[in-house]
């Protein structure tokens, strides 16, 4: 046998095949598996009430009716992702455990003391922990963002959420005056409430901004997630959710008032009422998506500068 051959393949048999490393690396035995399997079903035995509970918020509470669409949107997350998890490196990681426990602890804690947004939340890092233990930081890196995404379908604390809801609801009842008043129409403001001729136009909690605000950042949190550029885009992008939901949430006001006034009352708190809560989605989702170009274009054309020069 020629000596060159002879080398050649014992340099081949020296390297593992790279289809059996990439097979190595991104597929596991059923046995892998079983811990998972095991570990989820406990998960799932322990927050099947808190689980109830999120289906009966949303579908009570109109400030959280997006909750339907939150584990919707990390499903399809995951399934974008489904390669990158296959090819990863799994590993254990020990210090998963210690965010598990965390969680379990945070769960037993809010349980005894009947605070639900805990045990709510704690629901969060028992999945990071089950994931960085089991499989370790590679993976984690991948399924990060769709368990965190979770905290949009969490309903806060009512006492939180009565706290926020009040100064928004001044804050947006005042701009809506100033603005009215710009225009040359006759306005009074009483507290959250504004007097127009022959109508008078209450600010209720329900149009104080905090379901926008809500909405838009579960929206700002995915678009900025999804859109190429680095960590300081998307963190501006998530950013500019709370004043684009406040400003497009003024915009409803607005709409409303001058649909009183022009039309009629019945008219403004029937059709118009629900027609401008679709009208914040689409302004504060438009907002978002074109600033977002705008920020890739601008960092297109300085790459491209760059490159040039």
């Amino acid at each position: 046998m020629p000596l060159s051959r002879g080398l050649q393949q014992d340099a081949d048999l020296s390297q593992p095949p790279k289809q059996a490393t990439a097979a190595a690396r991104g597929k596991l035995s059923w046995r892998s598996y079983l811990p998972a399997g095991v570990i989820g079903l406990v998960t799932l035995l322990l927050y099947w009430r808190a689980m109830q509970e999120f289906v009966y918020d949303w579908s009570h509470d109109d400030n959280y009716s997006h909750g339907f669409l939150i584990p919707v949107i990390s499903a399809y997350v995951l399934w974008r992702k489904r390669t990158e998890i296959r090819d990863a490196r799994k590993k254990s990681n020990v210090l998963g455990l210690f965010v598990l426990i965390t969680g379990l602890g945070l769960n037993l804690l809010g349980t005894a003391a009947a605070e639900w947004y805990s045990v709510r939340f704690s629901l969060i890092l028992v999945l990071l922990g089950m994931v960085l233990y089991l499989w370790g930081g590679q993976i984690l890196r991948q399924v990060w963002f769709p368990i965190v995404f979770i905290i949009f379908a969490i309903p806060l604390p009512y006492t939180l959420f009565r706290t926020l809801t009040f100064p928004m609801q001044l804050f947006s009842t005042t701009v809506t005056h100033h603005l009215l008043a710009a225009l040359g129409i006759p306005v009074l403001q009483q507290g959250n409430l504004l007097q127009l001729p022959g109508y008078t136009f209450e600010v209720v909690e329900a149009c104080s901004g905090l379901r926008s605000v809500i909405v838009l950042s579960a929206l700002a949190a995915v678009v900025a997630y999804m859109s190429s550029g680095g960590r300081t885009k998307k963190i501006f992008l998530f950013s500019l959710s709370v004043p684009i939901a406040i400003a497009a949430n003024i915009v409803r006001l607005m709409v409303t008032a001058l649909g009183a006034l022009l039309i009629s009352g019945d008219f403004a708190e029937g059709f118009l009422h629900e027609f401008s809560g679709l009208l914040v989605f689409m302004v504060g989702l438009s907002s978002l998506l074109i600033i977002s170009g705008a920020l890739t274009w601008i960092g297109n054309r300085k790459n491209t500068g760059l490159s040039s020069a």
